[in-house]
């Protein structure tokens, strides 16, 4: 997530946007809960260490609960880089794309680029 204007803050422990970015408070305040999800993937990740990308193994001694729930962790990964993909290729197509072709939109049914309140909808839990 770290980029030109957005950083992690070792002292809030969070994501924090640059202070002398001009946004408005409202665009400030979703930029802060999209990168709550960077924050929980970082969480996330350390929590299940350097074997946990190779998969749950049997012979480290743990227990079966604690193997279940690494394993139902990986399986949330594995949806979380899924969807990541899925929004990598949204976010590819260019908005001028979509300006030149404003005529054709009720062909096409709606807009396909990304914007913030589009990436936070994806995000949002399902109710």
């Amino acid at each position: 997530i770290d980029g030109e204007f957005i950083k992690f803050s070792v002292a809030e422990q969070s994501y924090v946007i640059a202070p002398n970015v001009n946004i408005s408070v409202g665009r400030r305040n979703l930029i802060k809960c999209l990168t709550e999800v960077g924050w929980l993937f970082k969480k996330v990740k350390k929590a299940l260490g350097d074997d946990g990308a190779a998969g749950v193994s049997m012979e480290n001694g743990e227990g079966s609960t604690r193997q279940a729930f690494r394993a139902a962790l990986q399986r949330e990964l594995a949806d979380y880089y899924k969807l990541i993909a899925v929004l990598e290729a949204q976010a590819q197509v260019p908005i001028v794309a979509y300006l030149s072709d404003q005529q054709h939109k009720a062909a096409t049914n709606g807009d396909s680029y990304l914007t913030l309140r589009r990436l936070f909808v994806w995000l949002a839990e399902p109710l």
